[in-house]
């Protein structure tokens, strides 16, 4: 193997030294001492001394040997043989012991190699630090003051140094005495900033001592590093400057923000305060501002206001964009009524970009107005039915008196056909023999007298539905007898869906209410449950108890028949909610019924389930307080 021809100085101080372990058996020999310490030797005796032939020399170098061992101290000892120095020193790891040899000459090489490279260690550390204080975040003026430091001890001469920096304008840092003219030598390096003098970097030798070239680079280098910080140091001037121009521009803008918002907060109160639905519509009907938070932008106004795919036919919004006026309109969705009105917003050019669209929901109003025309048609009810039972009862009174006058004449008769019949066993009267008469006829005027009083109890039941309501609760009301007066008047209506169980406290006490608002609960809750029968087998039963320990009157209302989910349930009291609205219910009797027992200080409560019936289960207070 050929050594190449650029070899350094390192690698031939190492073809010329010689290790031995503390046998002094040879670990590595290199090819340049091994002609002149063991020219001769065996390849299987590794042992140093024995292949030095001078005798002398053989002692001399054993006790250097052992010495230097010893003491850890590198010593020279001559050699006659080869006519050579030879060096002896320690290596660095003690615990092995091992021994370096070799020739004078090689050994001020190695010192000279390595005190190059010590120079070079010193010029990277004192580069390393100087890099790191120009890259630090203190100010510039303490990492120059630092770097000078380092830069004195960069130098082969650290003693006879000094330094000094001078930046423009005018700024010195460093030896501010020393100049070119009073120093023994001197290594000067001037910086650019935007290809202009910046100011320079001047080392100087207070010993006529030459600089190395290495140096020379040293200080272009930090040169450099210094050049970079003042460029740093400039864009972070400018961008200061331009963060305080940004600052400024960005409080401008967050008070813009704020005056913004505020408008902006006053515009939503605006819009939070119209209780009808409003939207702001572009010309493809999609929603650009809304004051519900259930209507979403983006969305088309059709879609969002009434889950519709389509354009609606009658949309007032059409004829704002296309005639750029203002244009109402009705739309009824299922059981619910809407007002639409559209408003157009002109831009510059007079044309229809946008257009504001409110929704009003006028269910209430209209239903209130039915409710109304049927408030007017119950009134005339009320007036035709009073006619009809003052018509009727005159009649009955009459009926009714004639009937108790019958009545006794029969009871005096009797004596006097009972003799009659005792001698003519075959007497008939009114074709009747005379036993069949005496059982039923006295039958039959008691039927017509129960008639009449069936016929009284009716009409007096239509006086109080027509009787006008004063609205006090002041009345002593009976349940048990309510019950029996709403049962005249519905009892045939139910029978026809239903049958009926009733089951009365005949101990119930009375209670102040309302009479005729209670005959309207008892009504509602009949016929309510009337409508929910949907099989042949409906059960309707009436129950009233008194609850003595709570010092309340119970009545329970209960069918068997389609029962209510949770939904319903929930609005089961609501105004105007009804699941009957195609067969004309109108959701108000609930309510009502509602109303009025807690204006009687009562409770109601309801319990259903979907095909297991309903139960109304109502309680009311036996004695009220009187309201402040």
């Amino acid at each position: 193997m050929h050594r190449p021809k650029d070899v350094g100085p390192t690698v031939e101080v190492v073809d010329n030294i010689l290790i031995l372990d503390r046998d002094n058996q040879v670990i590595y020999c290199g090819k340049g001492i091994q002609g002149m310490l063991c020219p001769s030797a065996p390849s299987d005796d590794r042992n140093l001394l024995n292949h030095v032939a001078d005798p002398q020399d053989r002692e001399d170098l054993s006790e250097a040997i052992s010495q230097v061992r010893e003491t850890r101290i590198p010593v020279c000892i001559p050699m006659k043989e080869i006519s050579q120095a030879i060096y002896i020193f320690p290596t660095a790891d003690s615990k092995t012991e091992q021994l370096v040899l070799s020739t004078e000459e090689e050994a001020i090489r190695a010192q000279s190699v390595r005190h190059a490279l010590h120079e070079r260690v010193k010029e990277l550390e004192c580069l390393y630090r100087i890099s790191s204080e120009m890259k630090s975040s203190q100010d510039l003026d303490t990492a120059l003051e630092q770097s000078i430091q380092h830069l004195t001890e960069g130098f082969q001469y650290p003693d006879i140094t000094s330094v000094r920096i001078d930046l423009t304008p005018k700024r010195i840092f460093g030896a501010r005495d020393m100049t070119a003219e009073t120093a023994a030598n001197s290594l000067v390096s001037d910086f650019l900033l935007d290809n202009k003098p910046a100011g320079r970097i001047s080392v100087f030798y207070r010993r006529n001592e030459p600089f190395l070239e290495e140096e020379r680079k040293l200080l272009e280098e930090i040169d450099t590093i210094i050049a970079v910080r003042l460029e740093r140091q400039k864009q972070t001037r400018q961008l200061e400057k331009q963060q305080k121009v940004l600052l400024a521009k960005n409080q401008k803008l967050l008070e813009l923000t704020d005056e913004c918002g505020e408008a902006r907060k006053k515009l939503q109160a605006v819009l939070d305060a119209i209780t009808d639905r409003l939207v702001v519509i572009d010309a493809d009907f999609n929603v650009i501002r809304s004051n519900s938070a259930e209507i979403h932008s983006g969305g088309t106004c059709h879609m969002e206001l009434f889950q519709c795919t389509e354009v609606c036919p009658e949309c007032p919004a059409k004829i704002a964009f296309n005639e750029s006026r203002p244009a109402t309109a009705e739309k009824h969705v299922d059981d619910r009524h809407f007002v639409l009105r559209a408003y157009p917003i002109l831009n510059d050019e007079g044309g229809v970009d946008r257009v504001v669209e409110t929704c009003s929901d006028v269910t209430m109003r209209k239903r209130m107005e039915a409710q109304l025309f049927q408030s007017y048609k119950l009134a005339s009810i009320g007036k035709l039915v009073a006619g009809i039972a003052h018509e009727i009862n005159n009649p009955n009174t009459f009926i009714k008196g004639n009937v108790k006058i019958i009545q006794e004449a029969l009871e005096d008769m009797y004596p006097i056909l009972d003799a009659a019949h005792e001698q003519n066993p075959d007497l008939k009267i009114a074709r009747l023999s005379y036993p069949i008469f005496r059982e039923h006829i006295p039958q039959l005027i008691d039927d017509m007298a129960h008639g009449t009083e069936r016929i009284n109890n009716i009409v007096l039941g239509l006086r109080n539905f027509a009787k006008k309501d004063d609205g006090l609760a002041t009345d002593d009301v009976n349940l048990n007898e309510l019950i029996r007066n709403d049962l005249r008047i519905t009892e045939k209506e139910i029978k026809k869906v239903a049958r009926l169980q009733v089951d009365l406290d005949k101990t119930l006490p009375t209670f102040k209410g309302n009479r005729q608002k209670m005959e309207q609960v008892l009504m509602n809750l009949l016929l309510n449950a009337a409508q929910a029968i949907d099989h042949e087998s409906g059960l309707i039963t009436l129950q009233t108890r008194h609850l003595s320990e709570e010092n309340r009157v119970l009545l329970v209302v209960s069918d068997n028949g389609a029962g209510m989910d949770e939904q319903t349930r929930k609005h089961v009291f609501d105004p105007f909610f009804t699941t009957k609205r195609s067969k004309g219910g109108t959701g108000l009797g609930l309510s009502i019924t509602y109303g009025i027992i807690k204006d009687h200080d009562g409770q109601i409560e309801v319990q259903s389930e979907p095909g297991t019936g309903t139960t109304f289960r109502i309680t009311l207070p036996i004695e009220r307080q009187e309201k402040p």
